[in-house]
């Protein structure tokens, strides 16, 4: 009996509901925001099926709706259907002129197929609805980074703060452009007050732990990116960092400590930037048959990267294949030739073959482009043994 009038309320309840939910269904009422909630739900968690089948149901109540329209478009566009996207979002600002968020939409979809002129001037539209929107603003800067135009993208984000104070998105976002610029101590400043406004995470102790390997300051970097750990799932990104500040410590402990985390990390995302760190690493502990392993396949991975020929070259070198490196070097000054790292590194190595006339000749010419003393020396030094 109990069993039963339980069941007996649930039917009821599910009843009512029903009843209510119908009665809505008629009139429009809060289905299409609940049907908007839910699909919006959805997107966020990356269900972009179950988001469609969502919006389709809104759909159906309110056809012309902006948001309705957009949110199949945003699905669309998740889901590469560019052409499906680009009707949708065209559809919401033809229904509403003052669709800020159509056009914005347009934007990200000519961004999402590097069509980036197109995509400004859906951008310039939506600013001329909304001048003051930090949202629209941030964007702007964000594609003025993807066009390489560093100093407009911090005009847009200086301007965004300055609408909004607290759209802290945009500290991050102008912290980052610092980093890219090297203004090592800019970024700080807008780190710190992430961190001073209660916005710990991850993002923002990494970012900081690159700043501080960018100033030379390995201690305080590795500290920073251990906070980072513990904040966010550790990954190749933060491991490969704690391996540059570990390269930048002097001491034998620093090189192994830096081979432990390229080790770690490869085991997640083969880079060659990976690679030849690690391969630095080993050249430091004198393992320098696995340092030339490790910098052929940075080479295998990035071939047109000139320091991985100089790195593998350097190897070799170390080994005692003096003719091995020095035929390296060639084939990468051919392709390189402006990489004066290669030049230097070519010139000592026949200095240590004897061949004193050859050496003092790039050492002379690198001087004069360096304005170096210490290479002059060199050169003087090579030019007496060639007499």
């Amino acid at each position: 009996m109990k069993v039963s009038r339980v069941a007996g309320v649930s039917f009821a309840v599910a009843f009512l509901l029903l009843t209510s939910t119908l009665c809505l269904a008629q009139s429009g009422g809060d289905v299409v925001g609940a049907f908007l909630q839910a699909a919006g739900q959805k997107e966020s968690r990356g269900d972009f099926d179950g988001a469609l089948v969502l919006y389709e149901k809104a759909r159906a109540f309110k056809p012309a709706d902006p948001q309705v329209l957009n949110g199949l478009g945003r699905t669309y566009l998740a889901k590469r259907n560019y052409e499906k996207a680009l009707s949708f979002f065209r559809e919401s600002v033809a229904k509403n002129k003052d669709n800020v968020a159509g056009y914005c939409n347009l934007a990200q979809l000519f961004e999402a197929t590097q069509r980036y002129d197109d995509a400004m001037s859906f951008y310039k539209a939506a600013l001329a609805i909304a001048p003051h929107d930090p949202r629209v603003l941030n964007r702007v800067g964000l594609l003025c980074i993807k066009r390489n135009r560093p100093h407009e993208a911090m005009d847009f984000f200086n301007l965004a703060i300055k609408s909004d104070p607290k759209a802290y998105y945009v500290y991050m976002n102008r912290a980052r452009l610092l980093i890219g610029m090297r203004s090592f101590k800019g970024a700080i400043v807008n780190l710190d007050y992430l961190i001073t406004q209660g916005r710990r995470s991850a993002d923002v102790y990494f970012s900081l732990g690159v700043c501080f390997n960018g100033l030379g300051k390995p201690e305080m970097a590795l500290k920073l990116l251990a906070e980072a750990e513990k904040l966010g799932r550790p990954s190749h990104v933060i491991w490969g960092e704690m391996g540059r500040a570990y390269l930048q410590l002097p001491d034998p402990e620093g090189a192994r400590n830096a081979k432990r985390m390229y080790i770690r990390a490869l085991q997640e995302k083969r880079l060659a930037t990976y690679h030849a760190n690690l391969g630095s690493a080993l050249l430091r502990l004198d393992e320098n048959g696995q340092a030339t392993r490790q910098f052929e396949k940075a080479l295998q991975l990035d071939s047109a990267n000139g320091m991985n020929v100089n790195n593998l070259a350097t190897a070799y070198f170390k080994s005692g294949e003096k003719e091995r490196a020095l035929a390296i070097l060639d084939q990468g000054l051919r392709a390189s030739p402006s990489l004066m790292t290669m030049h230097y590194n070519k010139a000592m190595i026949l200095k240590e073959m004897g061949r004193a006339q050859e050496a003092a000749a790039i050492f002379v010419d690198l001087a004069k482009q360096r304005n170096s003393k210490s290479i002059a020396e060199l050169a003087e030094l090579q030019l007496q043994k060639a007499e």
